[in-house]
């Protein structure tokens, strides 16, 4: 029903009473309805009354719109209102008591005031009374009883003295599912429920007796079901012609407000997850404990719990599975709770907080063992079991924590302690526990400001092409610098910033970094490198994604094949399963991928051929193996010839000295990265790489070992200079030198020479009109067409200043 059809109705049922009873109706504190009653007693036209309101006394316009306002605003079921009307013919003041009953139906509020009492004010200031005013009251029970049916679903009664029920809407049948008949065999209070019924008996005798307005909240019983409702409201006083005292109750049933607002205070304070106490009760009950400690002279102890795997498992079995575990986790956490009387709370992602105050002694060793052995048996989802272990903080709030911040900080720090010694244990907190542990707590806590203070910065080094020097890629680099710590490595705060589940937000922040850089890269510098940024899996699992990488590519122009995506080896199955689709859409529009880490996990051949990879990296470590171990090395050997194959790059990480290097090259790897080249550079520093380095196609650093192929061979003059560390000059011979760097060469001849022998080789030969003179050692060979192809690392480069004559 709209507005419109909402007056009527009530206009009708008004104006079907008769002409006794002054009733004035508001919307939104503008008059829509006025009583022929009310007209006799103002005086004037109908019409007029409404349209200007000019009825309402000057002194009393603001106040009284101000009135009306706040009953609408509020919703509020009934108030008496004293105010001053003008009688619009002798200009007279009248003295008005309303009873406005706020009224509601659909989305239409009204409120309809009943005027109870007036004193017509005439100039010469004696006390006239209408004639109206004795119809008024006889008819006052029937005008509320015919406003109210059907048309506002609150609860409108007018009670006797004794609690005798004269009249009671249609409303409480309809909503409370009692009969009306049955209101009317007993009394007021028949239904309302024993606790309660004293202080409304008490309200309602304050009401007839103080003829004051009362608030009320009751339950109201059903006869025959017991269901309880929650009443709520407030009773008005009024006088009958008679002298008789009557009150008028208005409410409305407010249960089902009531059990929102329930749920909603407990939401607040619990999990929604696992049903435990959140922080904000943590925090709370944790303040309460400490006001309790200088009472009772009791002790609080905290303990936090973190599981060390969660991460891991939680990234294999999906949102579903990590949920399930932890719900599996808060239960077996409320065993111990319970056990000590203690109060267990999820505190962050997969953190919990268990607090135990107590004033006798608490054997903390006991309650860390209880909460260890808690995870000893494996975390079940889908018929497969997971191992998942935790660390455990313990602190205890004595004379040197002075507030629960400090006591959570100092659990905290025993927690990492407890990681650091090697996880699955306990700690307690003493002062003198490592900084280390103390560092780790500060960086958890600090993580989230660091994007918001711009404390994160990228670096990119080089993936250098050995044979010609050139670079091939960069890659991205996280750095945090931290205003306490200084610069914090990746491995350090990347751990944290997952515990945080701030990964994510990590993730698209440096894409989005790269992308701009590139674009002020190619568009201010005319430079076009390939950039990989690192990525974790289930950023790529993100259906939102892809389109955000999309936009990025189109907001800024940038090419997608010069991104690549970096992803680590160490891939479960089901995630493999899950990125295949997202990385072949990448594929598609040109974006690179990059398997990292190789040799860390456990690889997979099939990676290779299910998942769209364009470079794979290999390990440090394990490049570091080639020289000790040869099953390594034909592995890695193997893996480079298939990669060869399926045109996939093999990148050497991590090359620190030249005998990583050797090792590498000498089983066919021609990219590397590492120390060995170029650490990590700045923005700045990649641009003057570019410019310095693009006429020769090199890189100029301290310990480069870059060597290009040349145009033409070129001929050289080969002798022994030194054997076993003694100079010597042994015969000459030509040989072919087929690629030249800084620091070595590749040279070709048929002679067969050992590898790092006890020997240094001199040769001799022209470029750039220059004779030029090299001494060096073999470091690497491989069988060619027709003889040996050897590497030649520099020991000495001599540049003859006898410039060769042409003719």
């Amino acid at each position: 029903m709209n507005d419109k059809k909402t007056m009527e109705s009530i206009a009708t049922k008004l104006e079907g009473i008769g002409s006794s009873v002054p009733v004035i109706c508001f919307q939104e504190s503008e008059c829509h309805y006025i009583s022929e009653a009310m007209v006799s007693l103002l005086g004037g036209k109908k019409e007029e009354l409404i349209s200007l309101q000019s009825f309402i006394h000057q002194d009393e316009m603001n106040s009284f719109q101000m009135e009306m306002s706040e009953i609408t605003r509020d919703k509020q079921g009934s108030k008496e209102i004293q105010t001053r009307f003008t009688h619009q013919l002798t200009k007279e003041a009248i003295d008005i008591t309303l009873l406005a009953i706020y009224i509601q139906q659909g989305h239409t509020s009204i409120v309809c005031c009943f005027v109870t009492a007036f004193n017509l004010i005439p100039h010469h200031h004696e006390q006239c009374t209408s004639p109206h005013e004795q119809d008024m009251e006889t008819a006052y029970s029937k005008l509320i009883s015919k406003v109210t049916e059907n048309i506002t679903d609150d609860f409108i009664a007018i009670i006797k003295r004794g609690g005798k029920i004269e009249y009671a809407s249609p409303s409480h049948e309809k909503h409370l599912d009692i009969p009306l008949e049955t209101f009317y065999e007993g009394t007021a209070f028949t239904f309302i429920h024993p606790d309660d019924c004293p202080e409304v008996m008490e309200r309602f005798s304050k009401i007839l007796d103080l003829h004051v307005e009362q608030a009320m909240e009751f339950r109201v019983i059903h006869p025959d079901t017991k269901e309880l409702r929650l009443i709520q409201g407030k009773g008005i006083p009024f006088k009958e012609q008679n002298g008789e005292t009557k009150a008028v109750i208005v409410t409305r049933d407010i249960t089902r407000q009531k059990t929102i607002e329930q749920e909603m205070l407990y939401n607040s304070f619990h999990d929604y997850l696992t049903g435990l106490p959140n922080r904000r009760f943590i925090e709370g009950q944790g303040l309460v404990y400490f006001q309790r400690m200088s009472k009772d002279f009791g002790i609080l102890s905290a303990f936090i719990v973190d599981p060390d795997q969660f991460t891991d498992v939680n990234n294999r079995v999906g949102r579903e599975g990590g949920d399930t575990i932890l719900k599996e986790i808060s239960r077996r956490l409320q065993y111990v709770s319970d056990q000590y009387e203690g109060a267990i709370g999820r505190f962050d992602e997969d953190v919990f907080v268990l607090l135990v105050y107590h004033t006798s002694s608490l054997p903390l060793k006991e309650v860390g063992k209880a909460i260890i052995k808690q995870f000893m048996e494996p975390f079940w989802y889908r018929d497969s079991s997971y191992t998942i272990t935790c660390s455990v903080g313990i602190s205890s709030a004595t004379s040197d924590v002075d507030s629960f911040e400090e006591l959570i900080m100092t659990a905290d720090t025993a927690m990492f302690a407890a990681k650091k010694q090697g996880r699955n244990q306990y700690v307690i907190h003493n002062p003198y526990l490592d900084i280390g542990s103390f560092k780790q707590y500060e960086l958890q806590n600090d993580i989230p400001f660091a994007l918001k203070k711009n404390q994160l910065f990228l670096e990119f080094q080089p993936v250098l092409h050995v044979k010609t020097g050139a670079i091939h890629s960069l890659e991205s680099l996280l750095r945090w610098r931290h205003p306490y710590w200084g610069i914090v490595s990746p491995q350090e705060f990347l751990p944290l910033a997952e515990s945080r589940g701030l990964s994510l937000k990590l993730d698209y922040w440096v894409v989005t970094e790269v992308i701009k850089q590139l674009s002020i890269w190619n568009n201010e510098h005319h430079i076009f490198p390939i950039v990989s940024v690192n990525l974790s899996p289930t950023c790529l699992m993100q259906q939102e994604f892809f389109p955000f990488l999309l936009k990025k590519l189109n907001q800024y122009q940038i090419d997608p094949s010069h991104i690549q995506l970096e992803l680590t080896e160490n891939l479960s199955l089901e995630i493999e399963l899950l990125i295949r689709e997202p990385l072949m859409k990448l594929k598609n529009i040109g974006v690179g991928v990059v398997m990292d880490d190789f040799g860390t996990g456990a690889f997979s051949i099939g990676y290779l051929k299910s998942l769209p990879i364009q470079v794979l990296k290999m390990e440090k470590e394990l490049i570091k193996e080639l020289t000790s171990h040869n099953h390594t090395q034909d592995i890695v050997h193997f893996i480079i010839q298939l990669c060869n194959k399926l045109n996939i790059q093999v990148v050497g990480e991590g090359i620190e000295n030249e005998e990583m290097l050797h090792d590498f090259l000498s089983i066919g790897g021609e990219y590397v990265q590492g120390f060995l080249f170029k650490k990590p550079l700045s923005f700045q520093q990649i641009i003057h790489l570019y410019s310095s380095s693009a006429s020769m196609q090199e890189i100029s650093v301290a310990k480069d070992y870059l060597i290009a192929d040349l145009h033409h061979p070129v001929q050289a003059l080969m002798s022994i200079e030194e054997l076993y560390g003694k100079g010597v000059s042994i015969g000459a011979k030509h040989v072919t030198i087929v690629s030249l760097g800084e620091e070595g060469l590749w040279f070709q001849s048929d002679i067969h020479l050992p590898i790092h022998g006890s020997y240094l080789l001199r040769m001799q030969y022209e470029m750039e009109e220059t004779t030029r003179e090299a001494v060096g050692k073999v470091i690497a060979k491989e069988e060619v067409d027709r003889g040996f192809r050897y590497e030649l690392q520099f020991e000495e480069l001599i540049h003859s200043k006898r410039q060769l004559s042409r003719k």
